[in-house]
């Protein structure tokens, strides 16, 4: 009898043991679990989301909620810059709008010097610090962020936009996505933009479970030789005159 209650009793000891192990244990998965669907995994459910077939309706746009929270819109100095990796044949740099980080960069493309199709690499680095270090990057290595081709007027109809990435998704591989410095995203033009305002590839980026940001875009322009250039009317005189 007495090795019966002390069988009994160490089965009972067992299994609270057992079940105080696991109670114990509890936090520490939790915590686990948090680590796991938080920081740099949130971000790539952002870029993952905007590239799948439900995502590919969600404009990178301020007046869209991403991650519930509303899109923010390019700033001023911003710890990151969307930039063309290297001088591509054809092309030519405007310094205009510098002051306004809601438009676009302008970029010319002369088709009288580009053969086509055109390969066009892009990067989304941190911001150089200026002179007096005021503007020092902020952001760290793990940021995600989502490329977007879009026309005139923010038409994103492929037949009027000769453009896509490689490995790009959404109707005409428009939208491709990137992950910190080390990512180069490449887009192919199969001729000279057709549509009067050029072609505007856009950037969002996050780092985190954290509102998606925009940054300055850059516009492409076909401007032929010493032809004056193919621009529509929300150019204003400064960029004009520059043409």
């Amino acid at each position: 009898m007495l090795r019966k209650r002390s069988s009994a009793s160490s089965s009972v000891g067992s299994r609270r043991s057992t079940t105080l192990t696991t109670a114990s244990s509890l936090p520490l998965v939790l915590a686990l679990l948090l680590l796991g669907f938080g920081g740099r995994h949130l971000a790539h459910a952002f870029s993952n989301y905007l590239l799948a077939s439900g995502g590919c309706y969600v404009e990178l746009d301020d007046t869209e909620v991403i991650m519930n929270y509303q899109v923010v819109p390019p700033v001023a100095n911003p710890p990151l810059v969307l930039s063309i990796v290297s001088p591509t044949p054809g092309l030519s740099y405007l310094d205009v709008n510098d002051e306004d980080p809601t438009q676009p960069e302008i970029v010319l493309l002369d088709p009288e010097r580009t053969t086509f199709p055109l390969e066009i690499q892009f990067k989304v680095v941190p911001t150089p610090p200026s002179p007096s270090g005021d503007n020092k990057p902020t952001v760290g290595y793990g940021y995600e962020y989502v490329l977007q081709i879009v026309g005139s007027d923010n038409e994103t109809d492929q037949d009027m936009i000769a453009a896509s990435f490689a490995d790009g998704a959404c109707e005409g591989a428009r939208r491709v996505a990137g992950r910190s410095m080390d990512t180069v995203l490449k887009m192919t033009l199969t001729q000279a933009p057709s549509s009067e305002g050029g072609i505007t590839v856009q950037a969002g980026w996050a780092e985190g479970h954290e509102a998606v940001k925009l940054l300055r875009g850059i516009r492409f322009v076909t401007h032929a030789g010493g032809a004056e250039a193919t621009v529509d009317d929300d150019f204003d005189d400064e960029v004009a005159a520059e043409f």
